[in-house]
């Protein structure tokens, strides 16, 4: 053994041979060798196959590792620009209720009219979205949103909004723990 395996991995191998003998359990492991093509990734697989004896298998899967490590490299990625969109969105979507608040404001000498309740309604909208994005920026599932936590947070910000006193109503949500797509979350958020 000492004189077929470089002598960084002689200790693990004994080690798996023992195991190996010990148990009669598979040992499946991987490792990492330098030779003159460069670093190269191997699998190792080895079986009891007689009194004091085991069959090893080694294999080269350089391949298969760098594949799996530019799919994570290429995941990671994905997930960032996936966070830097719905971060920019969620930044649109308040500029947007920002611009209807000061319209708000410019219409606050009419007293309670069409217009502001329009606005207000448009403005409750453009935040109903907005809180799907920050939850969707919270969570790492890019493709489903807490809608049980979503509804929670929605169903406070138009409590708040409206003005309504906290001790003459008193808000009260019963809503199972449950996921949404997307595409679903933004419509029922909008219907509620």
């Amino acid at each position: 053994i000492r004189d077929l395996i470089p002598p960084a991995l002689v200790e693990e191998v004994l080690g798996r041979i023992r195991k190996t003998l010990e148990t009669g359990v598979m040992q499946q492991w991987e490792y990492q060798l330098a030779v003159p093509k460069g670093l190269q990734d191997y699998e190792a697989r080895m079986v009891v196959c007689g009194t004091n004896e085991v069959l090893a298998i080694v294999r080269n899967i350089t391949a298969i590792k760098q594949a799996e490590r530019s799919i994570q490299a290429s995941l990671r990625e994905k997930d960032v620009l996936l966070q830097e969109i719905h971060h920019r969105v969620k930044n649109n979507l308040q500029v947007i209720s920002s611009l209807i608040n000061m319209q708000l404001r410019e219409l606050s000498s009419l007293g309670e009219s069409r217009e502001r309740n329009a606005l207000r309604s448009c403005q409750r909208r453009v935040q109903t979205i907005a809180l799907v994005h920050e939850k969707l920026y919270q969570t790492e599932n890019y493709a489903r949103v807490s809608f049980s936590a979503y509804a929670r947070s929605l169903a406070a910000y138009i409590f708040e909004s409206t003005g309504v006193s906290p001790a003459a109503v008193k808000l009260v949500l019963a809503i199972e723990e449950f996921d949404l797509a997307v595409d679903k979350a933004i419509p029922c958020g909008l219907i509620l």
